[in-house]
């Protein structure tokens, strides 16, 4: 036997190669010969070997009778693990378990058999497993693993003890916080790892909580420091010059740093313990953690030295052990390193290291050479204040770089906020931080700041700044699959297997099937036939294979119902199972209701695909309201079938039901509600509704839908004011709505109010988007909607008018652009206004493009009216045209603004407007407006939108500001976009109408990673609530664009914060043109107001701006 350098003999092991099933061997004595030095053993054992169900390998330990060395003695080890309470955290794998310590290892060990019996490894649940082994003497490690490949096949260890004789025979325990994945699917794709031992301690020397109740707050301090031989001194720098100091966290307070002796001379040194006695730490409750600090920050020769710390309250005699022995060596880390407090039988929070992303925005000086500390705050505590460094020292903060850290500390809970110290030196203009519970935690904390950290005037000072959490979101699990190319691929080929309760099934329910729902699409519907003649028997499992044709991507959600989904019938689905045949992943659902058709369910039931380790969706109900029209014809009896769109695919075609109500749904005037139940979409983008018939006359004239989640106050509301009827308006009987286009071009966002308009029996959305002048159905108009980046063709005529029940369609003549209707008698009417537009005179100061004036007032708002004219000199160099407009002033009340704007379009878009009067006819009321500007994108902060504000008897004109408006790009693959971006900022003083983000010099603007900055003046908006952010690229294959946040600050000396709008999703589609809502995340106030320089520039450019 080639045995290899191993050292002393002190043990053998003996085991079955292969678990060959009931293997037994009868092993009298053993006899080892080393052929070099013929030294001998003789191992007598006299005994059966056996393979069992607790011993599988027949695995036996002889120890070596040396007169040296005293026999291994066989002592009993009593192993708890406790399973994670998460969503798979489950195992039905082998698991395995290795005991590492002084006396080599127990080698792999099945954990098969509880000592309570029953299933291991469910969630949550703790077992307790006894081993009987050869003595390890200190055991400092734990290896666990299992062999079982594919996602949702490992296991979540939470935390492991081990009990065991310590040397003078009192029961000693040692604890493991794991807190690992032993999954293929996540983090570093391992099911093998190994663990170190937090600590040991002795069970004698546990105190009860009511004798720690009574300790005085003072106590003993040992530190041992780690002999030389476990220190390269040749590399290391001396740690302990600056002594050692320590912060003591409690149940109620916490103490610290308390520096332990003023005098070091001569003290900490390699193999020395350091005792001071009289600490007074106060009386902070139960201890929980400590934080020892070593060394000189951001020294990379600081080599850790400190091996254990003892601390023993001398009232209480309670002692608290702190095992540092897996530090000690360790060159250029963290100064400061934490450690839980271990009692036996308690959870003990894991050392957690935490992964940080720091972003320096890329502006020229915005970098720093200056040290930068941060201290994270959890719900469970804080990490103290941490240089941020590398091993390698102090690197700089250079503009536009993303530098990563890693900061280990105990367990902080969900993460709240981030204090961000700059030391003294430059200025710093910091982008975010990014911060995960190690490199693969599930989810990301962005902690969003965009502006300088500290000035010129003050750059010896240390600044401190504090970020609030502004977005959580999930984040990637798992090291990459291109990084493990023996990997295998799916091939979209899953085995089936369901288990039907017993009380089985009613009707026909042999046309069941199962649409696979993925971040890329979702499947055709699969048929569940097998071989079986009569599948879903009661108390039966069924198995079945099933193929998909497309690649729907990254599984989300499965929907499982009926091809026939009109004829009533229940299938009491107890449990679906699923694994891949080629990647072995695995995933399943239980159900607590039956999929039925009956008068209240459609047959359709969603269920998330739960994955180990990643955020899973949760199952809501939609409420659903849909208004039928008030007119003649406008019920029917089809069935209705409505398809939600959202951030997570769609609910698939549902039929609106309810039968308990005992009323007939859709008819003339009426309202219906319904419910759907189904894997959140997250946030809304579109339904499709519509019925299936053919038939002229079969038809439905639908006004509204309203689509509200449980628990949450905003309503999505979708106008539609027309027919779906193969004989009526285009005839489509299948229409597909967004939140924001109603039959006049206004916004219809979610809102948690609406006014009723009384004389119409019409609800209409009372957001600050948009607003529209209410009128009586019938005789609403379109408003003029152009695309500034496309030609007219694709532009809505004026005068083409919304169908109506009680309006048929008749074929109108070509018409002339509306003008505005002069007044049936001479007098003229309140709301008739002239509107004069004076262009300035240089030649090229002229536009083709279409101009359009919206009035603003006290009660609500007009739509943006058309400034058309026969003039041929419309809009020319130095002309005065002149039109007629009616402001009805019951609904427009006294004017406060108005807002000037074109389209783009045509051969000369930009316009130089110097004037702009609006006179009223009827009481001479005149607002003058000195324009003097041009409204083009090719401007310096160009736009081609005016707003001002208008005196009135109210009060004085609101104040015009410049908002600076920053948007921030995905860093991830293909998330930047050639698309026009449009953006609508809306605050409790009303919105800014939409705005396309072209102005500034930078041509490549949002590409991956980037941040781009924009100018808008507006009409004060007040504080601000929500933005509205889309693009114009539909479709196009490149146009998807993923956003992480918008930042807006208002360019006020007074206001020193910036408001922010987290989102950190795609924008693609149908959504990107009508936009979608982004409300305010948090503000981020600048610390000290009057030192702080202005958001996104640099100081030496504050007068600049």
């Amino acid at each position: 036997i080639q045995a290899g350098s191993i050292g002393d003999l002190f043990k053998i092991r003996l085991a079955f190669a292969e678990k060959i099933g009931n293997s037994s061997w009868y092993l009298d004595r053993i006899k080892l010969k080393d052929c070099d030095s013929l030294q001998e053993f003789n191992f007598q054992f006299g005994n059966w070997i056996r393979s069992s169900k607790v011993n599988q390998d027949g695995m036996v330990e002889l120890p070596a009778i040396r007169p040296d060395i005293v026999p291994l003695s066989e002592n009993i080890y009593r192993l708890k693990i406790t399973t994670g309470d998460l969503p798979c955290a489950e195992t039905s794998a082998e698991v395995t378990v290795m005991l590492i310590g002084e006396w080599g290892d127990s080698g792999h060990r099945h954990l098969s058999t509880p000592l309570s019996g029953g299933e291991p490894f469910r969630r949550g649940q703790t077992d307790e497993f006894e081993l009987r082994l050869l003595n390890l003497g200190r055991v400092s490690h734990l290896l666990l693993g299992h062999g079982e490949h594919g996602r949702g096949k490992g296991w979540f260890a939470a935390q492991a003890s081990l009990n065991f004789a310590g040397p003078d025979g009192g029961q000693m325990e040692a604890i493991f916080a794991c807190n690992r994945w032993l999954d293929s699917g996540v983090d570093d794709r391992k099911t093998l790892r190994k663990f170190p031992a937090m600590g040991t301690v002795a069970l004698k020397e546990i105190v009860s909580p009511e004798v720690r109740e009574t300790s005085g707050g003072q106590w003993t301090v040992h530190i041992k420091m780690a002999a030389s031989e476990k220190l390269d001194i040749s590399k290391g720098s001396d740690s302990t010059r600056q002594g050692v100091s320590l912060v003591v966290y409690g149940a109620h307070k916490v103490t610290g740093p308390v520096e332990l002796g003023k005098d070091t001379t001569g003290k900490f040194q390699p193999g020395q313990t350091e005792v001071f006695k009289g600490v007074q730490l106060g009386v902070i409750g139960d201890l929980t953690k400590i934080r020892v600090s070593c060394g000189l920050e951001g020294d990379p020769n600081a080599c850790w030295a400190v091996e254990e710390v003892l601390m023993v309250d001398e009232t209480t005699r309670e002692r608290l052990k702190f095992d540092y022995s897996g530090a000690v060596g360790q060159l250029g880390g963290d100064v400061r390193k934490e450690r839980p407090v271990i009692r036996p039988g308690t959870t003990v929070p894991p050392l957690i290291n935490y992964f940080i992303r720091v972003d320096t925005e890329d502006i020229d000086a915005g970098g720093t050479s200056a040290r930068v500390y941060v201290t994270l705050y959890g719900s469970q505590g804080d990490s103290g204040r941490r240089l941020l460094h590398t091993t390698s020292g102090l690197m700089p903060f250079n503009r536009g770089q993303k530098q990563h850290f890693d900061i280990e500390a105990v367990d902080l809970g969900d993460l709240e906020k981030i204090v961000v110290t700059k030391g003294p030196g430059d200025p710093w203009m910091l982008n975010q931080m990014v911060v995960k519970a190690g490199q693969y935690g599930p989810v990301e904390h962005t902690f969003i700041w965009s502006n300088w950290i500290g000035n010129e005037e003050k750059r010896d000072e240390q600044v401190e700044i504090t970020l609030p959490v502004i977005s959580t979101r999930p984040s990637t699990v798992a090291i990459p699959t291109s990084d493990f190319p023996d990997v295998p691929v799916t091939r979209g080929q899953w085995s089936v297997e369901v288990l039907t309760s017993t009380e089985g099934t009613t009707g026909d329910t042999s046309d069941a099937i199962i649409v696979f729902c993925g971040d890329k699409g979702e499947s055709n519907p699969v048929s569940l036939k097998g071989k079986q003649e009569n599948p879903f028997q009661p108390g039966m499992t069924d198995k079945f294979d099933v193929s998909l044709s497309e690649d729907v991507g990254e599984l989300i959600k499965m929907r499982i119902g009926f091809e026939d989904n009109l004829q009533p019938k229940s299938w009491h689905l107890k449990r679906i199972h699923f694994e891949d045949v080629d990647t072995k992943d695995t995933f399943w659902s239980s159900f607590a209701r039956p999929i039925a058709v009956n008068e209240t369910s459609d047959g359709w039931t969603e269920f998330p695909v739960v994955w180990p380790g990643v955020f899973i969706l949760p199952v809501v109900k939609y409420h659903v309201t849909v208004t039928t029209a008030d007119s003649p014809g406008a019920s029917t009896d089809q069935d209705i079938m409505v398809k939600l769109d959202g951030q997570m695919g769609s609910t698939g075609f549902r039929r609106l039901q309810d039968s308990t109500s005992g009323k007939q749904h859709f008819q003339q005037g009426q309202t219906d509600s319904f419910v759907i139940e189904a894997v959140s979409l997250l946030t809304m983008d579109s339904i499709t509704i519509g019925h299936y018939s053919g038939n002229p006359g079969d038809g439905w004239f639908l006004m509204r839908v309203t689509v509200k989640l449980d628990n949450e106050e905003d309503d999505y509301i979708f106008i539609c004011n027309r027919w779906l009827d193969a004989g009526q308006d285009d005839g489509e009987t299948m229409r597909t709505l967004y939140p924001g286009n109603n039959d006049d071009g206004s916004s219809a966002l979610p809102t948690a109010r609406s006014t009723k308009v009384e004389d119409e029996g019409e609800e209409i959305t009372n957001t600050p988007m948009e607003a529209v002048t209410v009128a009586p159905v019938a005789s609403r108009r379109k408003s003029p909607s152009p695309d500034p980046f496309r030609g007219d063709e694709d532009n809505v005529d004026v005068t083409e008018r919304e169908k109506t029940p009680d309006q048929p369609e008749v074929e109108e003549p070509e018409t002339k652009p509306e003008t505005p209707q002069k007044p049936e008698t001479p007098k003229p009417r309140d709301g008739d206004w002239h509107v004069y537009t004076v262009t300035a005179p240089e030649p090229d100061s002229w536009t083709e493009a279409n101009v359009t004036l919206t009035v603003f007032g006290t009660h609500g708002q007009s739509r943006p009216l058309p400034l058309v004219s026969e003039d041929k000199d419309t809009f020319q160099a130095g002309k005065t045209n002149k039109f007629d407009i009616f402001l009805d002033p019951e609904v427009i009340g006294h004017l406060k603004k108005i807002r000037l704007e074109h389209d783009n379009t045509g051969q000369s878009v930009g316009w130089r407007v110097s004037k702009l009067i609006l006179e009223n006819q009827a009481t001479q009321e005149k607002h003058e407006f000195n324009v003097d500007r041009w409204l083009s994108f090719e401007a310096e902060n160009g736009d081609i939108v005016y707003e001002a504000g208008v005196d009135s008897q109210d009060g004085p004109a609101l104040q015009s500001y410049q908002y600076l408006v920053k948007t921030v790009t995905e860093a991830q693959e293909n998330a930047g976009t050639q698309a026009n971006v449009h953006i609508i900022l809306v605050g409790s003083l009303g919105d800014s109408g939409r705005r396309y983000l072209k102005n500034g010099s930078d041509s490549n603007k949002f590409s991956k990673g980037k941040t781009d900055s924009f100018i808008l003046e507006a009409v004060d908006l007040g504080d601000l609530e929500k933005v509205i952010v889309g693009h114009d690229g539909g479709s196009e294959p490149d146009a998807a664009w993923g956003l992480q946040c918008v930042m807006v600050r208002k360019m006020d000396p007074n206001i020193r914060e910036s408001s922010v709008f987290p989102f950190g999703k795609w924008i693609a589609d149908k959504a990107a043109t009508s936009g979608v809502e982004i409300p305010v995340g948090q503000l981020a106030p600048d610390t000290d107001a009057a030192d702080s320089p202005r958001l996104m520039l640099p100081p030496q450019s504050q007068d600049a701006l």
